[in-house]
């Protein structure tokens, strides 16, 4: 009877992903140029909440991780101003790697893009917070209540996600 040993590798190597991760870095140093260290904070978090997110679901296949997910979460974190909260920034990278690319059985399989994907759902909740509370003159919060709204067009520079 024959056993199989199942490779140990924790990280997949992939000469391609290699090149654009270098093709990245003048965008990251323009990034920390610009913006400052909180941006080279950024990039660095989000590889490592992917990383860490996409090892939970490669362990359960039995696969190693593979280095698309530094290019995910680099693309992610360039496309997040700078001055994200982290706990916004966990949530867009969680999603991003879980729904966007693992769910639909990891490298090469994903429909959409995970860091658009992940984009997508830190500015939708930020709609959310945006619609859901108005600010009035004096600068407390209150409830919108649906006699309170007004509908209309609303810009992308209102939606607040840039």
């Amino acid at each position: 009877m024959e056993t199989r040993e199942k490779t140990k590798k924790l990280l997949l190597k992939q000469l391609i992903m290699r090149k654009v991760l270098l093709a990245l870095v003048p965008c990251a140093a323009s990034s920390i140029y610009f913006f400052g260290w909180r941006s080279l904070f950024v990039i660095l978090w989000s590889a490592l909440v992917g990383f860490w997110v996409e090892y939970i679901f490669t362990r359960t296949r039995g696969e190693p991780v593979t280095e698309s997910i530094f290019v995910t979460t680099t693309i992610f974190a360039l496309i997040m101003p700078p001055t994200i909260p982290v706990h916004i920034l966990t949530i867009g990278i969680v999603f991003a790697v879980m729904f966007s690319k693992e769910i639909f059985g990891g490298f090469g399989k994903n429909i959409f893009n995970p860091a658009m994907a992940g984009r997508l759902i830190t500015c939708l909740g930020r709609l959310r917070s945006n619609l859901s509370l108005k600010r009035l003159n004096n600068g407390s919060k209150a409830s919108v209540n649906a006699s309170d709204g007004v509908i209309s067009s609303t810009t992308i520079v209102e939606t607040d996600c840039l």
